[in-house]
């Protein structure tokens, strides 16, 4: 059962929601609608939904503090913003957040429940990964999982349980505090589910079964081995093993599936593992600019400092103000290339570039097509940076908007061409009554239906309207500047029926043409 909690202090929005959104039908069985924080608050004290969907600016506590708070209490809860404001601010909290999306008001009903359905298909799709890890469980008999666990994370943590390992070395005779030890992450394909995963941590295992080892798993999707070994069982054991293992893995790829390796230097005793496993770790980093088929050892111990130039990322604004599309690619491959090299830098670092370069041509995209053309760049556009692993997944991104950015400018380009050609030849031909929308196609050189899709699309009007209103324009102008009849200023205007005429003008004028004359005359 999917549960869900709406938090507005707009009555309007939180009963609109809950009357027009489908909410069984999006796989919500309960929703429960609060109007402040502080009542929410109390809710998460006792409950704690699957679904959050929350206003960013509440009374006394705004949303963005307000989801700091729920990440403490429900780490799980996955959160949904809606917001009548759209900041560049609330953007970079939301993705540190792990926000799912950002829905700004006034509220697309069809937008909601497309990001409704698509979180809880996200929902379902981890229970059934829980599902699939407790089977594997199951199915390795590992009744040592949470023991071993436990140990990583007191050793990791420099912490030595004696009551721990006392019941583990019984069993097992396997760690001693004056043991060596190296500490070896795996990083394995997201997309692979747990089955999968066993299939390589058990192809992992065929290499160190003569070693002393424990491994986990982390939240992130990535084991951690942790080897123990005497100085005689380095040189006759891990070091061999370690050699046949790093062989097999030259194609980059443990039982065909693609895995990223970080191994640390070696720890003389229990106490340096946590230096070592945090050298490992920041060494895992560099998979974001190497990407997977790379087994790593620590060559640095920490991240280093960005030394970006400023000046280019001013020059990749300037070359999208100018529309000059073969500078804008060449600045982004040549900032690409600066930063892949940067792997001692940290991945967030390298991602707010991204974020920053992103937005920045969104925003463009924004001010020069219209919502219907693009979407909703603003809502998209960060959310997609949370789920990007490496540094390719960023720069790929940014070139697809890129290419989607120019692609359009050229249509338009064209279309406002073409557009120009409708008006000048309409202009040119008002007191035609028989003038129809095929005669302006072909006069434009265009398929009637392409002219009026593009035609709308540009001035936000059909062209049969903007036929319409340029002739009731100059029959205005006629009234105002000539004495001529009004049956002969409606044959000037392009209307064969002076009583048709003179309705149609009273409607866009809210007076009829003789009216309208009189009151110029007075």
């Amino acid at each position: 059962m999917i549960t869900a909690l709406l938090i507005d202090d707009e009555a309007s929005i939180r009963n609109g929601l809950i009357k027009h959104i489908h909410w069984k039908q999006l796989g919500i069985d309960n929703i429960t609608a609060l109007d402040s924080a502080e009542k929410a608050i109390a809710f998460l004290e006792e409950n704690h939904p699957d679904l959050i969907i929350s206003d960013i600016r509440l009374p006394r506590m705004d949303g963005i503090q307000l989801a700091w708070l729920i990440r403490e209490k429900n780490k799980n809860s996955h959160i949904i913003f809606i917001s009548a404001y759209s900041d560049l601010e609330y953007y970079r909290n939301a993705i540190k957040l792990k926000v799912e999306d950002y829905i700004e008001k006034p509220i697309n009903l069809e937008k909601m429940e497309e990001t409704i359905l698509k979180v809880t298909k996200k929902i379902l799709s981890e229970d059934k990964k829980k599902k699939e890890e407790a089977l594997v469980q199951d199915l390795m008999g590992l009744h040592h999982i949470h023991i071993n666990t436990r140990v990583i994370s007191n050793l990791i943590k420099g912490v030595w349980d004696e009551a721990v390992m006392e019941k583990l070395n019984r069993e097992k005779s396997w760690i001693f505090p004056d043991d060596s030890f190296i500490c070896m992450l795996l990083k394995p394909p997201s997309e692979a589910n747990e089955v999968r995963q066993l299939d390589i941590v058990r192809k992992t295992e065929k290499f160190f079964r003569e070693l002393r080892y424990l491994y986990t798993k982390r939240s992130n999707q990535t084991y951690i081995y942790l080897f123990a070994f005497t100085k005689e069982e380095f040189l006759t054991k891990v070091y061999s093993a370690f050699r046949r293992f790093r062989s097999e893995f030259t194609e980059g790829r443990i039982n065909g599936y693609d895995v990223f390796i970080s191994v640390s230097p070696k720890a003389d005793n229990f106490r340096e593992i946590p230096s070592v496993y945090m050298q490992a770790v920041c060494q895992l980093q560099q998979f974001f600019f190497l990407g997977y088929h790379h087994f790593v050892t620590v060559t640095s111990l920490e991240p280093k400092v960005l030394n970006m130039d400023r000046i280019r990322i001013n020059d990749f604004r300037q070359s999208i103000i100018i529309k000059d599309q073969e500078q804008t690619i060449a600045i982004s491959e040549e900032l690409f290339c600066y930063m892949k090299m940067q792997i001692d830098t940290l991945p967030d670092i390298i991602k707010n570039i991204y974020f920053e370069l992103n937005v920045f041509l969104l925003q463009k995209m924004e001010n020069n097509f219209s919502m219907q053309e693009i979407g909703n760049p603003s809502n998209y556009s960060w959310i997609k940076f949370n789920s990007f692993e490496t540094i390719n997944d960023c720069h790929s991104y940014l070139l697809e908007n890129i290419y989607a950015y120019y692609n359009r400018e050229e249509e338009a380009f064209h279309d406002n061409q073409n557009v120009s050609k409708v008006v000048k030849f309409i202009r040119s031909n008002l007191t035609n009554s028989m003038l129809s929308i095929k005669d302006i196609a072909d006069a434009a050189g265009l398929t009637p239906q392409y002219m009026t899709i593009i035609f709308k699309k540009r001035t936000g009007i059909t062209v049969g309207q903007y036929l319409k209103n340029c002739r009731l324009s100059y029959s205005e102008e006629l009234l105002r500047n000539t004495d001529l009849s009004l049956n002969e200023i409606a044959a000037r205007s392009g209307y064969t029926d002076e009583n048709y005429w003179s309705k149609v003008f009273r409607k866009h004028y809210d007076t009829t043409p003789s009216e309208y004359r009189k009151r110029l005359q007075s």
